[in-house]
């Protein structure tokens, strides 16, 4: 009870749910048999033979069947889209994939029987508990962070639980937690609670997963083939940016094909899907494994999310909600926009990271319900809604490119409040700074352009008064 914590105290709309994830792909097939998709399962492809020209067919190789039964099958068609996984067939065939980071590990079991978070703390804690009442934390995905590393805890509706361990391998090298002994040794380390609700208990199944974050040089072809999952890219599972990854991969795919029967396709087409989507991927997967620098650090993480959060609701939410993604002439106005976003992350993402190794520990917090800071909650409702029109879109890009501007300086203040106390009084007599020439180096702020800001003066008193009221001040 005497970590801080950032979360909900309550659920909110859109309705978001936690899915079985065997249950829903035995769905997803039941449901493509009923559309009148013929699938070929039991299957191994052996071999993807790659058409030469436009007019040809691709031949998959593959066997059906086991012992005695297996047989050598051939197929033809017109598009490969290659869904199998980690295998990463084409990558490999191509000389497409990219190496791994060999910086982040995974394992993951689930064992029988529900954890809810909230048994892990005595009921005498009343003050921890009335955060989030009637003992919801149980409803959504729960993190343990420490250095370097985070632990999954996932309700299942069979009645079981999934716990990953997920970290840094400079810091906890894959060796010491490899197989379920050592994980619950590891555990027993550096989560003893958790640990000690794992006494007597057998997992039903233990998966490793090393240095499994990847991205690729290209996953679409105007020669009719795409990599969609993790055949073409995983990025990283904190925040699970993998399911939009999906959406995004998957939905180009079909329009790209659909384009392709209607005799419209175009390289320019496809060279736009895989800049969009590999530049997507890689934006992403940078932003999240920096988080690994600050889990140490609740203060700095629990910042660093909320500004995570405001930037994916503005930008990725927005473009997801509306398909924008799609619509490539909408989309190259929208990055106009979006264009300015991305080097102020990237500095933001570096001031992050210094404050976690800067930090004094004056800036502290207890618990943040984040949908009750209002400018956040009210974000969220503007973007996350589909149907918006074009100068919808474009006033709400406008907007959440100010928002983030202004939150940007309100977290430097903080962080230098907790870094750099004696720097805070020069800062604070500015009401105005280049948001885009934030650090923690002071001998840098006068190159960096810190005090010449290109953009009009607002006030910061309504996010500053929001986030100060958040974080208990």
């Amino acid at each position: 009870s005497d970590r801080p914590s950032s979360g909900l105290s309550e659920f909110h709309l859109p309705n978001s749910y936690q899915i079985d994830r065997g249950k829903f792909e035995n769905d997803l097939r039941q449901f493509n048999l009923e559309a009148g998709v013929k699938l070929l399962e039991n299957c191994l492809v052996n071999e993807i033979e790659l058409a030469v020209g436009l007019q040809q067919h691709h031949k998959i190789v593959y066997t059906q069947g086991e012992g005695e039964q297996k047989k050598n099958k051939l197929i033809k068609a017109r598009w490969v889209v290659d869904a199998m996984g980690r295998r990463r067939f084409l990558q490999r065939k191509l000389g497409l994939d990219k190496p791994n980071n060999e910086n982040f590990s995974a394992v993951w079991f689930r064992v029988e029987g529900s954890f809810n978070v909230s048994d892990f703390v005595p009921s005498s804690e009343e003050k921890w508990h009335n955060r989030v009442p009637n003992k919801n934390r149980y409803y959504s995905t729960s993190h343990l962070c420490g250095q370097g590393y985070w632990i999954w805890i996932i309700p299942l509706s069979t009645d079981h639980t999934s716990i990953g361990i997920v970290a840094r391998q400079d810091i906890h090298p894959l060796k010491k937690y490899y197989n379920y002994e050592l994980a619950c040794q590891w555990l027993q380390k550096n989560e003893p609670t958790l640990a000690s609700y794992l006494q007597n208990k057998q997992p039903k199944d233990f998966r490793k997963m090393p240095k499994y974050s990847y991205s690729s040089k290209q996953v679409f072809s105007f020669q009719r083939w795409a990599c969609t999952g993790e055949a073409g890219i995983f990025p990283d599972p904190l925040y699970s940016p993998g399911i939009d990854n999906i959406g995004f991969g998957n939905s180009l795919t079909a329009q790209m094909i659909e384009l392709d029967l209607e005799g419209k396709l175009t390289q320019e087409k496809v060279q736009d899907a895989n800049q969009f989507y590999l530049t997507y991927n890689d934006g992403i997967t940078f932003n999240v494994q920096n988080a690994y620098n600050c889990l140490g650090n609740g203060m700095v993480m629990a910042t660093k999310f909320l500004w995570d959060v405001v930037s994916g609701w503005t930008f990725s939410g927005l473009m997801m909600f509306n398909y924008i993604f799609l619509a490539q002439e909408l989309r190259l106005k929208v990055q106009q926009i979006n264009g300015k976003f991305f080097p102020l992350s990237y500095r933001m993402q570096r001031l992050f990271r210094d404050w976690a190794d800067q930090s004094l520990h004056r800036v502290n917090f207890e618990f943040i319900d984040y949908l009750s800071i209002p400018f956040i909650d009210e974000l969220r409702t503007r973007n996350l809604r589909a149907n918006q029109t074009e100068s919808e879109i474009i006033n709400n890009d406008l907007a959440g490119l100010e928002t983030v501007e202004e939150l940007a300086q309100v977290i430097f203040r903080l962080a230098l409040e907790d870094t750099r106390p004696d720097m805070l009084p020069k800062i604070s007599s500015i009401p105005w700074l280049n948001a885009w020439g934030i650090s923690l180096d002071v001998s840098k702020w006068q190159a960096d352009g810190l005090f010449e800001p290109k953009s009009t003066p607002r006030s910061l008193d309504l996010i500053q008064q929001q986030i100060w009221e958040a974080i208990g001040r």
